[in-house]
Formats: C-alpha cells, structure tokens, sequence
C-alpha cells in the first residue's frame, strides 16, 4: 500500500548557528527605545516597535541565513530554484517577540498580506520544552479536524500523525529557524515556567513575491 499526500502545507525547520551572547540579547530587550510594546491581540506577549528588526547590523548575519533558508524552501517546495533571476521573495517586515510573564503565551493567528513567514528562536524557555503549535483551519477560519468530511474520531484515534491532527507541535531550541506558509495558523502555547530571567525571544518576519509571476504569454501574468 501506498498513501500519497496531496497539497501538504509544508514547515521547514533548520537550525543556524549564530555570534549574539545571551547577554547581548538581555541588553537588547532592556533597550527602551527598541522594546517593548504590549501586543494588544493578547496573550501578554511583548514586541519591538520596529518592525524592521532584521535590517539592524547584529541581525545582519540571522538575515543572511533567512535568505538562504528562503531560497532552499523555494527550490524544494516551490520547485523555482532555477528561476531566481525571475522572481525572489523579499523579507517585507520583522520584529522581536518576548515572553516574560508566567502564563503568557501567543494567541491563535496567521500573518495576512504575506506569501511566507518565520520565525528564529534566539533564546527559548530552558525550564519546560519550548515549541509551536500549528493548527488546521478551514478556507473559512473555521477549525476543523484535518479528515474528511469535517468528521472528528477523537476517542477512536491510535496514533495521531500528520494525516489525522488538527494541531501539530514542533519543538524547538535556540538557533532554530522555521519557515511556513502565511495562511498556516499557529501559536504559543501559555508559558508556566518562563520568568524574566528565562524569557523567551524570537524574531518573526513576513515575506512577498518580488518580480513576474507567470511565463509571459497569458493573461495571468503579474509584475510585482
């Protein structure tokens, strides 16, 4: 037997090695001028005014390897690794997200106005296993359960894998970069253990189609 998955949402997931200190993180996070703003969609998460984090010299290098990582997703998703001269995705905004108080953790959402997004895990909560949630919605918002029909089994379910879960967890560790499609929700789940001394701190960013879209000999076409 056989099982083909048909229009996966695919996560890619790498971990990059990096040259800022913790304590060049704890410095930057105290900086008044550049943190924090409560986020008003709740969960008592914190993030930068600027929403251009990854333009900033000590993120030069996180930007690089975002890029690079961006290239490969669109090479082994997309499959228009050879048509980089055509199109390029373009990092359209970034900010810092902080988790600080106990019981904090990131609402349920997706990222509009976006083709890809991420986020880089600079610090993690080294207290219980840190991760992510990815949750199945339909094309109305909606959760569902990812099966047929919008039927749910739970309570009959053996094993729960990619194919039958509506909510996916992906752990994760400093260093961690991950890259997904815009329209996949996701969130943080509340933190119990986290402190201002073990914080949690990411960079999240959204991306857009920069160049021509289509072969140039219909209708369809789209200079962006």
């Amino acid at each position: 037997m056989h099982l083909i998955d048909l229009f996966p949402s695919t996560v890619l997931q790498n971990n990059i090695d990096f040259d800022i200190s913790d304590d060049d993180i704890i410095s930057f996070t105290k900086n008044k001028n550049v943190m924090c703003t409560p986020n008003v969609l709740g969960g008592n998460t914190y993030f930068t005014k600027n929403n251009n984090i990854l333009q900033i010299k000590i993120f030069e290098k996180i930007r690089k390897e975002i890029y690079y990582n961006i290239s490969k997703y669109m090479e082994n998703v997309h499959g228009v690794g050879e048509n980089k001269e055509k199109i390029y995705v373009k990092i359209v905004s970034s900010w810092m997200n902080i988790i600080n108080n106990k019981n904090s953790g990131h609402h349920l959402h997706n990222h509009p106005n976006s083709f890809m997004s991420g986020v880089f895990y600079l610090r993690c909560n080294e207290l219980e296993e840190d991760s992510i949630k990815f949750q199945y919605t339909n094309n109305n918002g909606t959760i569902t359960p990812n099966t047929n029909n919008n039927l749910s089994f739970e309570g009959l379910v053996e094993e729960y894998h990619h194919r039958n879960s509506s909510t996916w967890r992906i752990p994760v560790k400093r260093g961690d970069l991950l890259i997904f499609p815009s329209n996949l929700s996701h969130y943080v789940e509340a933190q119990k253990k986290i402190s201002e001394d073990n914080f949690r701190c990411s960079i999240s960013y959204n991306t857009f189609i920069k160049g021509v879209l289509g072969d140039g000999n219909t209708t369809i076409n789209l200079e962006l």
